[in-house]
């Protein structure tokens, strides 16, 4: 797959694409959070993929779960499942991560900086915002 492509698309539906190391989280561009402009994307190496979270992706955030630090991963997101009206979980693009974990996606009109959510009985993040400053990796990147 032509990540380049990728990055062009992203870019038309106004989210800020990142070039990412293969096989890390480890952003190659920096200043991921400026927006790229198209005839910088040939610029980097898009070994993998990512998007901006915040004000350059129009106020992209991201629920980041990671369910590698709970004890029952499928029965803890069924349980968060049924607190979300299905009116919003149809609005909600959801991507699988490599560990077991899922990004819920969705712009808001107010995001702030990362945060973390919850964590589990040893102090482990459970659930994270992404947003201002942040970034996730993503589809078509191995294991997304």
């Amino acid at each position: 797959m032509n990540l380049k492509k990728t990055a062009e698309r992203l870019l038309e539906l106004d989210l800020n694409p990142v070039p990412v190391q293969k096989g890390s989280k480890a952003p190659v561009r920096k200043g991921h959070t400026d927006l790229i402009k198209k005839d910088e994307i040939a610029d980097y190496p898009w070994e993998e993929i990512g998007i901006s979270t915040g004000y350059a992706s129009l106020n992209l955030e991201a629920l980041d779960f990671d369910l590698i630090n709970t004890e029952e991963p499928e029965e803890y997101m069924r349980k968060y499942n049924e607190l979300i009206p299905k009116d919003l979980m149809d609005k909600l693009v959801i991507q699988s991560t490599p560990k077991g974990g899922y990004h819920y996606l969705f712009r808001c009109p107010k995001i702030e900086a990362n945060q973390k959510l919850a964590r589990n009985e040893d102090g482990k993040a459970v659930i994270e915002t992404r947003g201002i400053g942040g970034y996730i990796k993503c589809f078509p990147s191995k294991g997304y």
